[in-house]
């Protein structure tokens, strides 16, 4: 009876052991069957922010040269990616422009970045576009080998600075030519000179047109016509008379 029992015992787990071996071989090839949903890598997740991007992106080599770009590249400024691909910063920027951008890239290698760099880039309708840039540089054993570029398009904003400017020169040149004479101004009973915050008596038309924009110009009223001119108005009554 014993014997049995262990004999029973010993083939029951063998049994066992079988059908969990069995089930997880099973399980295996369910899992294999299954279609497999592997996470981004990082390059997929780069890519997919650097194409839906708000800002124009380029990847430039050490020489300037477009190497790649992104979807908001090739709206903004027009060209398609292979035409960038056949140019480089200096053929879409205006000539005077291009001694400061020298400039820049040399301070990307000194620094490794430069940011909020203000200049101007042509779209392929001929346009030029007021534009911001950021870089980094793109580094690989130690040396510079080219620079990522992130290019805004400022162009409405620099037409509002611009507005804003013209209205503020406008206001100031009008405040500049509304000189008003303010207060009580001393004036000399008999010779009618006007005494400035000095002290000193000066022509009325001098005073006023120090504290003004008007300008002045001479002639006689009759009644002081004739009283410096008597002579004159004598020859008129007299042929009057006649």
């Amino acid at each position: 009876m014993n014997y049995f029992s262990i004999d029973y015992i010993f083939l029951f787990c063998i049994i066992t052991i079988q059908a969990i071996l069995i089930g997880l071989l099973l399980q295996k090839r369910k899992k294999s069957n299954s279609p497999k949903i592997s996470p981004a890598t990082p390059d997929k997740k780069y890519r997919d922010l650097f194409e839906n991007a708000n800002d124009a992106i380029f990847i430039l080599d050490k020489d300037q040269n477009f190497v790649d770009i992104n979807q908001k590249a090739t709206e903004l400024f027009g060209y398609s990616r292979d035409e960038y691909l056949t140019l480089g910063v200096k053929d879409l920027i205006p000539p005077t422009q291009q001694s400061i951008s020298d400039e820049e890239f040399e301070r990307l290698r000194e620094q490794g970045k430069y940011e909020k760099f203000i200049g101007q880039m042509k779209s392929k309708d001929g346009r030029w576009l007021d534009i911001e840039v950021n870089s980094s540089s793109i580094i690989d054993k130690g040396k510079v080998i080219g620079s990522r570029d992130i290019v805004r398009d400022i162009t409405d904003r620099k037409r509002i600075e611009a507005e804003r400017e013209s209205m503020i020169n406008d206001l100031q040149n009008a405040l500049e030519e509304i000189k008003s004479l303010k207060g009580i101004l001393p004036i000399c009973s008999f010779c009618k000179k006007i005494r400035d915050d000095t002290g000193y008596w000066n022509q009325v038309e001098d005073y006023i047109g120090k504290h003004s924009k008007a300008d002045f110009s001479h002639s006689l009223c009759p009644e002081c016509a004739q009283k410096n001119y008597p002579e004159l108005f004598e020859t008129d009554k007299d042929q009057t008379t006649e």
